[in-house]
């Protein structure tokens, strides 16, 4: 039998009882404590045997939910001493020994026989709507109790979901911060191959000239030569425009880079509500210089770009102006 506190009826089933208490044992009986409410009902019978039943209605262990035991009661009594057997309705095995003092109003009742499941109550002569009003307290606390642990799991579900927020918006502050770098580098990258673009060009031209200043009966050889760097030079900035290119590549991925924009568009929508939290400032900051940024290698990119096809338009120019001087005198 589980220690517990129960509350024990005891119904009068027999006919015409006694009226003295003391002389009589028949009646209904309540056993209340903090967790639980006993309910007995007996009636004492010829030979002073005793029959009737317990109803036990007790919290569980976290008192959010109420449990419900039935048993039978059989047994006798005799000089004020009670000897019981109580057969729970659920319980497969022997009755459950049980023995005690009645005293008129009050029945004391221990038993279960040592151990885990050893009980002793006390039981006060009272009626059944006694006992259900204990029952019904007890129902209150247990919906109580339910209230309070749903709104913990609420309050710790809520935790949770904003230590993520948190991380997850904090994270995005850091990939924005290392993508504003990322542009910098780009930046001056795309500036240095403006720069060798240009100088290219510029070489392209003058060997240009000093291949046209160039006559006499051995002009082919010397002509050739110069056109061959050119050609090279032509190499070099091909060579540049690749570097471009991979710029051009990196830009692409880190723009279309799906997880960050779904990290930005979380952050986003996770800040409207928590601006002033040290994160939200990170994240806020770290997105002004990465738009910043951004920016700026765009227009670098779209500079880059137009000076590579107008000195790529010269080189054309370049080659072919060559190739004539090195084959027509």
């Amino acid at each position: 039998m589980r220690f517990c506190i129960f509350v024990l009826t005891i119904s009068i089933f027999s006919v015409g009882m006694p009226a003295a208490y003391a002389d009589n044992i028949s009646g209904t009986y309540v056993a209340n404590y903090s967790n639980a409410a006993i309910l007995l009902q007996i009636v004492e019978t010829q030979g002073n045997s005793l029959t009737g039943r317990m109803e036990e209605v007790f919290l569980s262990p976290n008192k959010n939910r109420i449990t419900i035991s039935n048993s039978g009661i059989s047994g006798a009594v005799g000089s004020g001493t009670v000897i019981l057997k109580i057969k729970p309705a659920a319980f497969i095995g022997a009755p459950i020994p049980a023995s005690g003092k009645f005293n008129g109003n009050e029945l004391q009742i221990s038993g279960g026989g040592g151990g885990v499941d050893s009980f002793a109550f006390t039981f006060i002569r009272e009626s059944q709507s006694d006992f259900m009003q204990r029952v019904k307290m007890l129902y209150a606390i247990a919906k109580q109790i339910r209230q309070r642990l749903l709104v913990a799991a609420a309050i710790k579900k809520q935790a949770s979901i904003d230590a993520r927020n948190l991380h997850r918006t904090l994270h995005t502050a850091i990939i924005l911060n290392k993508d504003s770098k990322q542009a910098t580098t780009i930046s001056s990258e795309l500036e240095r191959l403006d720069s060798k673009l240009y100088k290219i060009t510029d070489t392209m031209h003058a060997l240009l000239r000093k291949e046209s200043a160039i006559y006499g009966a051995d002009y082919g050889p010397a002509r050739a030569e110069i056109a061959s760097s050119i050609y090279g030079d032509g190499d070099n900035m091909q060579s540049a425009a690749d570097d471009i290119q991979g710029l051009k590549d990196d830009i692409y991925y880190t723009v279309h880079d799906t997880n960050i924009h779904d990290d930005i568009k979380h952050a986003q929508l996770y800040c409207a509500a928590q601006m002033s939290s040290p994160a939200c400032i990170k994240y806020v900051n770290a997105d002004h210089h990465y738009q910043q940024h951004a920016l700026t290698v765009k227009l670098a990119i779209n500079r880059t770009m137009q000076i590579e096809k107008d000195t790529f338009s010269n080189r054309k120019l370049i080659e072919n102006k060559a190739v004539y001087l090195e084959n027509n005198e």
